[in-house]
Order: structure tokens, then C-alpha cells, then sequence
């Protein structure tokens, strides 16, 4: 993506980070060696500062990736990873929802969570090794297989949101990370994931079919419809949590490129194309929710947005300029302003834009990882 200097984006995922850190990760209700990442306002459930399974995940994976020369990340990624494993599930997942003082809020599993866990121990290795007290491979190894084995639909090889819930009447287009996929076909010892990245892969293509703008719903059907679920948050289907996809189909044509990742490529160009035609979608204007045909439906600037729709265009080269736009308002809105989600997007985002999230696929081909199962 064009900005002033590679300088301009690596010095936003710099600053991003040291906000999430001095604002996000806290010790409070952590066991010894523990850390958390807090939401910094009250949830859903009214609990003040929880931490939620998502944050964990999220800011394991920033903390293997934001290693450099004297500033090592690797304490704030064990802290993290310890608090996981303080809150299992007999199954192996983290449970979804812990109450700042540390007792569970809400039993239960977010796959999303577990995805970014498991790509984060990944690089983890990558960037440490597993010789040590935590054998990162193993880890991931173990958490990648329990994900295929206890959250992937049999037969339609679709991921579910849940390792006991949800299925083929209610998925979470937000989950969908073929990237990630397309790094475990070769880091696992069985390639089970392509499945997974085909199936979701006609998915997405028809999602994107379906909308008139190419944005994907908060949550679907497995033919792309929307639910029919009681509870109005699972029926959701409008442009909300599924904001991420842009930036997941960004990843997967960084790393696969767009005749290997079609379906990415399609969905991302269809918004781009949609946005910078629109002049309610200048970037100053961006909100925080939009019907699948483009109405606004949300109130707030967005800096979740803002980087969702920044990657949709940077992720082609006809939309360059848009791209670009959207870059600069996203610096210009302070990050001290971001709660939890804006905090976390915006560091995402930046961190596929700039290429300093690790393009582990090509690390994986040149550094064959052992085909045996690690011992623990």
C-alpha cells in the first residue's frame, strides 16, 4: 500500500502496540506469572474489565509477532499463554469469558479465540524455539488438531463458533482465516485444513454474491442466508464483528496471492469498488455498522473499520488511492482513544498492511517442521 515511507506503517504498529500494552494488559486478577488482556469498559454482561478468550488470543498473537532487539515480547506472550491455561476447558479451549477476578463469567468456547492461539504458538516457535519450560510447537500442534476435531462441521468442512454450539444453521463469517489454514496444511502432520480453506472459500464467494456491496454478514447460514436464530445477536445480518474478513482475505492474498485465494480477492475488490464510489464512505465518514447494501447504520467513528476497509482496498492495486486515504485517517484518530476491539483492529490492520505480519506459509517451506508429533 503507498504511504509517505515503509517507515510511516511500521511506526503505527510500533505505537498500536505500546498502547494495547500500557492501556490493555493488566496483572489484576491473574495468577502468579499471569497476564490478561483487560475490555476496558463494561461488557455486555455489566461486569466491569473482563477478559475475554478473544483478547487473549489477540494479544498472543501480537506479542509473538512484536519481538525485536531489546524490547523482547516473549514474558508478555508466556504471561498471556499462562492465564489461557489457568482457564481450560476439559476439551483443551480456553473459556470464553473470565470475570476480572479471575472466576469464569461464561463457560464455553470462541473459536476465533483458539484460531489466533494457535497461530500466535506457531509463530511462537518460530520466533523462540521450543526447548524451553513451553514447547510452543507442541502446544500448537495439539490446539490446531483439537480445532479440526471438535469445531469443524464433518462432511461440509465448515468451522463452526463453537466446539458445542453452533453448526450449519450459525456460523461466524469473522472466523473465517483460510491464511491461517493455508500456514497449518503445512505445519500439521495431516493437510486435514485445505478442506477447511475450499469449502469456506465457495462460502465466501457466495457471500459476496449475495451482497449487493460485497460486505459479509455478522452471522450466516452455511448457504450464506441469514439465520434464523431467537436470540436477535445471532440473527444479526448486518456489516458488524464480521469486519475482520476484509482484513483475513488481505492476509491470504499477502501470503497465496489472488489466483490461489480467488474468492478473497473477489469479495475484498467488490468493497473496494463499492467504497470509494460511495461519498458516504469518504474515509472522515466511516462509521461503525452498515446494512449488507451500504446503509449506515452505526453512530461512532471506527477505527475497526477504518482498517477493515483500508485492507479491502489496499488488496488491490486499482484502489491504491482509497487505501491510502483511509491510512491517513486512520493515524489521524488518536489510538488513545480506542477502546478494546478499535485497539485490537487497528493493530491487525496495520500489521498486514505494513508486511510486518510474518509470512509464515514461506517460513514453513524453507524451515520444514519434523513430521512426528512433538513430545511434551
Amino acid at each position: 500500500m503507498p504511504v509517505d515511507s515503509r517507515a510511516d506503517l511500521n511506526r503505527q504498529c510500533l505505537r498500536s502496540w505500546e498502547r494495547i500494552l500500557s492501556k490493555l494488559v493488566a496483572t489484576d486478577g491473574c495468577g502468579p506469572g499471569e497476564m490478561r488482556v483487560v475490555v476496558d469498559v463494561s461488557d455486555f454482561g455489566g461486569s466491569v474489565c473482563p477478559t475475554y478468550s478473544e483478547g487473549i488470543g489477540w494479544g498472543m498473537l501480537f506479542a509473538a509477532i512484536m519481538d525485536r532487539p531489546g524490547h523482547s515480547t516473549e514474558g508478555v506472550f508466556d504471561g498471556l499463554n499462562a492465564y489461557r491455561k489457568h482457564h481450560m476447558t476439559p476439551l483443551g479451549f480456553m473459556n470464553w469469558r473470565i470475570l476480572a477476578n479471575g472466576k469464569t463469567g461464561s463457560p464455553g468456547v470462541a473459536v476465533e479465540a483458539e484460531e489466533n492461539i494457535a497461530m500466535a504458538l506457531l509463530i511462537a516457535h518460530i520466533q523462540w524455539g521450543s526447548p524451553g519450560r513451553t514447547n510452543y510447537l507442541w502446544e500448537f500442534r495439539r490446539l490446531s488438531c483439537a480445532l479440526f476435531k471438535d469445531c469443524v462441521l464433518p462432511g461440509e468442512n465448515l468451522l463452526k463458533p463453537g466446539d458445542t454450539w453452533g453448526g450449519k444453521d450459525l456460523l461466524h463469517p469473522a472466523n473465517w482465516k483460510p491464511a491461517y489454514w493455508c500456514a497449518w496444511e503445512i505445519a500439521v502432520p495431516e493437510p486435514r485444513w485445505a478442506l477447511v480453506r475450499k469449502a469456506t472459500g465457495s462460502l465466501i464467494q457466495r457471500v459476496t454474491e449475495m451482497s449487493t456491496t460485497g460486505l459479509p454478514p455478522h452471522w450466516c447460514r452455511d448457504d450464506g442466508t441469514q439465520t434464523k436464530a431467537v436470540n436477535p445477536y445471532f440473527a444479526d445480518y448486518t456489516f458488524d464483528y464480521a469486519l475482520q474478513l476484509p482484513i483475513h482475505n488481505a492476509l491470504e492474498l499477502a501470503w497465496c496471492g489472488p489466483e490461489e485465494a480467488p474468492e478473497a480477492a473477489g469479495m475484498n475488490a467488490k468493497i473496494a469498488k463499492w467504497d470509494k464510489s460511495n461519498p458516504e464512505m469518504a474515509p472522515s465518514k466511516i462509521r461503525d455498522g452498515y446494512t449488507l447494501d451500504g446503509k449506515i447504520i452505526g453512530k461512532n467513528r471506527s477505527a475497526a473499520f477504518l482498517a477493515s476497509f483500508m485492507l479491502a482496498a489496499a488488496s488491490s492495486k486499482d484502489d491504491q488511492a482509497y487505501a491510502k486515504e483511509c491510512f491517513v485517517a486512520l493515524v489521524k484518530d488518536e489510538p488513545g482513544d480506542d477502546t478494546y476491539y478499535q485497539a485490537i483492529n487497528r493493530l491487525y490492520g496495520f500489521l498486514v498492511a505494513s508486511g510486518n505480519f510474518p509470512d509464515i506459509p514461506a517460513w514453513l517451506q524453507s524451515h520444514p517442521l519434523p513430521r512426528e508429533f512433538p513430545k511434551q
